[in-house]
Formats: structure tokens, sequence, C-alpha cells
């Protein structure tokens, strides 16, 4: 029994250092690779936001990403027409759209799937 115990964890860790090495290092060498870097310094925070998200609905998501929108000074985001920003949040990969009242809206037509749809563009 201890000798498939050792066998078990041989095993494991090949496929462990075979799996991270190619996230740790860049093509086979021994360079440490940048991205790995950034991760592992957002790696608390990304766990603790999926084991803090584990029993959450989607809806439940939407309304933390808005409250994050809504936090979000208004320096930090880039304007794209008159009350339409913007941010992207490179580490979640996610887009924040944020449209106040004064945003001017030009209506369009598009065949959408077969059908005729009305899309609204912002005004620069």
């Amino acid at each position: 029994m201890r000798k498939v115990k050792i066998i078990g964890a041989l095993i494991v860790s090949l496929l462990f250092v075979m799996f991270i090495s190619k996230i740790v290092f860049v093509d086979n060498t021994p360079k440490v690779s940048v991205n790995f870097l950034a991760n592992l310094r957002n790696a608390p925070l990304l766990v603790w936001e999926s084991l803090s998200s584990l029993g959450k609905t989607s809806s439940m998501k939407k309304e933390i990403a808005l409250k994050k929108l809504r936090d979000l000074p208004d320096s930090s985001l880039n304007t794209i027409a008159q009350g339409v920003y913007a941010k992207e949040d490179t580490t979640n990969k996610v887009v924040y759209i944020r449209v106040t009242k004064d945003a001017q809206w030009e209506e369009r037509q598009i065949m959408l799937d077969g059908k005729p749809t009305t899309i609204r563009i912002p005004k620069k």
C-alpha cells in the first residue's frame, strides 16, 4: 500500500509540474513569465473574489459590478461621447460603461437575424 501512495504522489507531482511549468516559464526556458508575476500579485484578490461569489447568483454578481461602476471616480473613466463613459478593467477583462441622463442618442435601423432592429448610438 505504501508503494502505491509513493507512485501516486510521483505521478501527481509530475502532472502538476508539467502543467505549472507552461504557465510559469516562457517557452521551456528558465525565464519567468511576466504575466505569471502579474497574476501572482493579484492571486489573493482573485481567490477572495471567487470564494466570495460561490453562493451568489448572476443577478447578485451584476449588482456587485454595478456597485463597482458607481464607486469609480469620473476621472478614471474615458469619455466616449457626451454622457457616455467607459473604463476597461484589464485584470478581470471587464469593460464598465456609465451612461448619464445627458447622453444624446442617434437611432438607426439594422437587420439582425433577418429582422429589423433599432439600435441607439451615442452622438459625439
